[in-house]
């Protein structure tokens, strides 16, 4: 099921009329008896997606989609650099995701 929807984002790319949308998602996160934060996986259309490193975690908005107060976590997940963020205020995680109109 990953594949076929890696294959469906890659395809995206090519796509005329893109655009980006914010996307909630059920996530897995560990918390470190210091306070740190570590996503582990997220639900995305019904697959679970493990995350294999977070890599870096800052104070960052989203690059594409409207948001504010937002920690950015850039993540390895299959070998390929991702986001997801966090809005600390409404306390959901997202992910911008390209789309087709």
């Amino acid at each position: 099921h990953l594949r076929a929807f890696l294959h469906k984002i890659l395809s995206l790319r090519n796509a005329k009329n893109m655009h980006y949308e914010k996307f909630y998602v059920d996530i897995t996160v560990r918390f470190s008896k210091e306070g740190g934060v570590y996503p582990e996986s997220f639900e995305w259309f019904g697959n679970t997606v493990f995350i294999d490193k977070v890599t870096d975690r800052r104070k960052a908005p989203p690059e594409h989609v409207g948001a504010f107060l937002t920690e950015r976590f850039l993540c390895l997940i299959n070998g390929k650099e991702r986001k997801i963020f966090y809005e600390r205020e409404a306390d959901k995680w997202f992910v911008e995701a390209r789309c087709t109109d």
